[in-house]
């Protein structure tokens, strides 16, 4: 695949979609950094766990693989990779990958903050708090595509379509007013011209003069 599509397959997705993105990168970003950080009370000794790591590792490693399904069926359409849906909306499945990617997250914070009673210094590490956050907003993304989804499957049910209002066309009084409510008057050479020329068509020509006089002496 060249750069060229992919530049083409990212400029043809929505705002929500490259929210998805980004929040996927995030959570991938979150998962190579440490989560959890504790100091034991005998011995000092400092361990720090990652997302794949402790017994807990096995919940970091079903984030990273649900944040990898939610990317492959954001793009999947784009690329041409075709994943089997079971019957649910593109929308849907992407809120529900990373809606249980955000729950997992939290869930492991909570566990991580129950354990730190029981060590002299825990503490939580920025790598879960930036997969949360990216788990989190992807999800919000994706309830916001949902949202759409169902507006315009309700539009389709009820034989609506969405119409443009239109641009209202400015009034003489409204040109007025945005020139100043002055009205625009032709230069003074135009008016003498004009005022000449309907002065001259008045008066009768020399031409019509002279034939009736020959006419009335003729006896015509």
């Amino acid at each position: 695949m060249n750069l060229r599509r992919i530049k083409h397959t990212l400029l043809r997705l929505s705002t929500e979609e490259k929210v998805i993105g980004l929040g996927a990168l995030a959570v991938f970003a979150g998962s190579l950094m440490p989560w959890y950080r504790t100091v034991a009370a005998f011995d000092s000794r400092t361990t720090e766990f990652g997302a794949f790591s402790g017994d807990l590792g096995v919940v970091g490693f079903v984030v990273f693989l649900l944040t990898l399904l939610a990317l492959l069926t954001l793009l999947g359409e784009h690329l041409g990779i075709r994943l089997p849906r079971f019957g649910y909306q593109r929308e849907q499945i992407l809120f529900f990958l990373m809606g249980q990617g955000a729950f997992l997250v939290l869930l492991t914070m909570a566990v991580y903050l129950r354990r730190s009673l029981e060590f002299t210094q825990a503490e939580l590490r920025f790598g879960i708090f930036t997969a949360f956050a990216g788990a989190f907003f992807a999800a919000f993304a994706a309830f916001a595509l949902l949202s759409k989804l169902k507006e315009r499957q309700t539009q389709a049910f009820f034989g609506l379509t969405p119409q443009a209002t239109p641009e209202p066309t400015p009034s003489l009084l409204d040109a007025n007013s945005m020139s100043g409510g002055e009205e625009e008057m032709p230069p003074p050479a135009l008016l003498e011209d004009d005022d000449s020329a309907s002065f001259e068509s008045s008066l009768p020509s020399e031409t019509s003069s002279q034939g009736d006089y020959f006419k009335r002496s003729a006896g015509v």
